[in-house]
């Protein structure tokens, strides 16, 4: 997966790997982070083309349903996203000015 890599969310994918269909995300979005955990996919934040994103969506494979889970507390595009001890985590890094 190559840093530009963009999730084609809401579009319905095929996976040659898996050869399963996924249902359609409630958002379009871009550069927005995954990640697998317990079963579930988690698709957070993201880039709607016009400002970034705090919504939330987990995929369900035995319903193959997205639904809403409760936001992040702040917009974010571009992160990077994996598992520890049982939660989702995610982060980018943003560039602040630095008074001297």
């Amino acid at each position: 997966m190559s840093a530009d890599f963009v999730l084609p969310l809401p579009s319905s994918l095929l996976s040659s790997t898996f050869n399963w269909l996924i249902q359609t995300a409630a958002f379009h979005r871009c550069y927005v982070s995954v990640a697998l955990l317990e079963g579930f996919i988690y698709a957070m934040g993201g880039f709607d083309g016009h400002v970034r994103q705090n919504s939330v969506e987990r995929f369900t494979k035995e319903t193959n349903q997205w639904s809403m889970i409760r936001p992040m507390h702040h917009q974010r595009s571009d992160a990077s996203a994996t598992t520890l001890n049982g939660k989702a985590l995610g982060e980018v890094e943003q560039q602040q000015k630095i008074n001297k």
